[in-house]
């Protein structure tokens, strides 16, 4: 048939019938939309109270330096009635306030509407750290910087290395939307502008942290005897994923299909371990290739004609959400190798979606996706040998409908359509398929799987 996953009758009849219970999706979100009560601006030290806020924060907002110029201000907001105010357009002064999260982000994102008055003042914007507010604490920094003319520019750290990301995207009186996507296992975070990434090459954090714990927003006076601007913020979001970077402890030992293949290293979000159910042999630990840490997940098929597959449940159902991981494999002539998204289990009557590398005869490897019921190449010869690629999957249940994402970069021109018509996803699964192409031996190839985040937004 088809030289991609190909035999669904014989998957239907290896695959484990498997039933799971549901608990509760511990990915945590903490929100708030700054509607506070009155613009009194607070006393260094001392808490901003605030109202309208989501769960997930410890306490208010306090007001680190120069704590006048931080206040609510209700004649500008991006939603809601108020929004936090930075008004350095009086004074030389460099205002910050902070805010500590009930829970770490290990893996996930920060995400905040900010909009400045001019273009050319001040450094305005976010930092995140992780167990205090020094330079050693310091994870993720981004702000708008200003020019002598025309737009400002969005800049952010790189390690040790100040970087513009985005040269002229910042206008006056405008709200944007900035994302930080932390990713611990790889120490490194990229930034989003109105969902475009900018950032070309992932960003390294400044210091070495398992996460970030708290968020300052400030505002830096870059000429010294010149009155700033105005930085209004709002809509803040801090979104904890549920991960794994396998790093396991029990070295690469097979499992047995149909048992638990041993995990840690996990996020929250995860119900049990890891299924394999089939070729369980097949799938193993490894650390020979990884993508960040010590350990990635490896289906290995280059001596067999198997076909592994792993699966893991969400603690809940989603009904929109992301899916994020590294994959590389060692070979483009052999395998169709990726992921699958189901509901209620894993059979055919189950299935959502698939995207997967799919071996070629010659040249790169296609990347395909599932569309309707119509295996589609989504992007052509993309795939190396020995090479890392970041897949991430959005999709949305109520439209059954996703979208993929490779390195970053939007793949599909329009939105691909869920095999089966179904109201949520609750597992994924990871598996490697033989392929039939003339001329060349079907024997399998590696697969490696690392850094896997899935989402609720």
């Amino acid at each position: 048939m088809q030289h991609v996953f190909r035999s669904w009758s014989a998957l239907f009849i290896a695959i484990i019938a498997l039933s799971f219970p549901h608990g509760v999706f511990a990915a945590s979100v903490a929100t708030t939309s700054f509607e506070g009560t009155n613009s009194t601006a607070p006393i260094n030290g001392v808490a901003i109270d605030s109202t309208g806020d989501g769960e997930g924060w410890s306490g208010n907002w306090i007001a680190t330096m120069q704590s006048a110029e931080s206040k609510y201000d209700n004649s500008v907001s991006h939603t809601g009635s108020w929004s936090l105010l930075q008004d350095t357009s009086g004074t030389t002064n460099e205002p910050k306030v902070s805010r500590i999260l009930n829970t770490a982000i290990a893996n996930g994102s920060v995400t905040a509407y900010l909009m400045k008055d001019k273009t050319n003042r001040n450094n305005d914007g976010i930092r995140l750290y992780r167990g205090g507010l020094s330079d050693t604490n310091l994870v993720a920094q981004v702000y708008f910087t200003p020019t002598v003319s025309g737009n400002g520019n969005l800049q952010a750290l790189d390690g040790s290395t100040e970087t513009i990301i985005g040269y002229g995207v910042q206008a006056t009186s405008t709200w944007y939307q900035i994302k930080i996507e932390l990713n611990s296992y790889s120490q490194t975070y990229d930034v989003y502008m109105d969902g475009t990434r900018l950032n070309t090459s992932p960003l390294a954090f400044h210091s070495i942290q398992p996460g970030v714990d708290r968020i300052q927003i400030l505002s830096n006076n870059t000429n010294n005897d010149s009155p700033g601007t105005k930085l209004w913020v709002d809509d803040i979001t801090a979104h904890a994923s549920a991960g794994t970077s396998f790093e396991t402890t029990d070295g690469s030992t097979t499992p047995t299909t149909g048992s638990l293949v041993a995990e840690t290293g996990d996020g929250e979000g995860w119900n049990g371990g890891w299924i394999a159910t089939m070729q369980g042999e097949d799938t193993q630990y490894a650390t020979s290739t990884v993508h960040s840490g010590a350990w990635s997940l490896l289906q290995n098929t280059s001596g067999t004609h198997n076909e592994p597959k792993v699966d893991r449940l969400f603690e809940t159902p989603l009904a929109s959400g992301s899916v994020t991981l590294y994959m590389q494999k060692d070979s483009t002539n052999r395998s169709a190798d990726g992921v699958r998204l189901y509901s209620g289990g894993v059979s055919v009557g189950n299935l959502a979606l698939e995207v997967y590398f799919n071996a070629t005869s010659t040249g790169n490897g296609d990347l395909l996706a599932i569309n309707n019921t119509e295996e589609t190449v989504i992007a052509s010869g993309v795939q190396a040998a020995n090479t890392w690629y970041r897949v991430k999957i959005i999709f949305d249940a109520s439209t059954d409908t996703y979208d993929v994402y490779l390195d970053g970069t939007k793949i599909n021109p329009s939105p691909l359509n869920f095999y089966n018509n179904l109201d949520t996803i609750d597992r994924i699964q990871i598996l490697s398929n033989d392929t039939e192409i003339p001329g060349v031996s079907p024997i399998g190839a590696k697969l490696w799987v690392d850094d896997l985040q899935v989402s609720d937004v």
